[in-house]
């Protein structure tokens, strides 16, 4: 579809503070954990959750669960191994040690 023209500063002022956003995260990022890489982005998840618990049970349904799916913005991993989950659009808060 076709954005009038009038919405087009909006966007950009939009997009300006999203990108500025972003690099500022990397930066703060890279700096506190440098010894940190990006092993996926936009994964793909699916399992199955205990309604009653809601920890994950499986990848296959067992008795009473429930399906869910949903996609991991990046993961990261640190030399030993370690996985951070990284969701950009709640990951407004400060950095926090993993």
């Amino acid at each position: 579809s076709v954005v009038e023209a009038s919405f087009w500063p909006y966007f950009e002022n939009f997009y300006r503070k999203i990108a500025k956003a972003f690099v500022a995260f990397e930066k703060d990022w890279r700096e506190q954990f440098p010894d940190t890489n990006t092993v996926a982005v936009e994964s793909s998840v699916k399992g199955f959750i205990s309604p009653k618990t809601e920890n994950l049970l499986s990848a296959e349904p067992r008795e009473g669960s429930l399906p869910f799916r949903g996609k991991i913005d990046r993961l990261d991993q640190n030399s030993q191994g370690e996985t951070v989950v990284i969701d950009y659009k709640t990951s407004k808060g400060p950095l926090l040690q993993f």
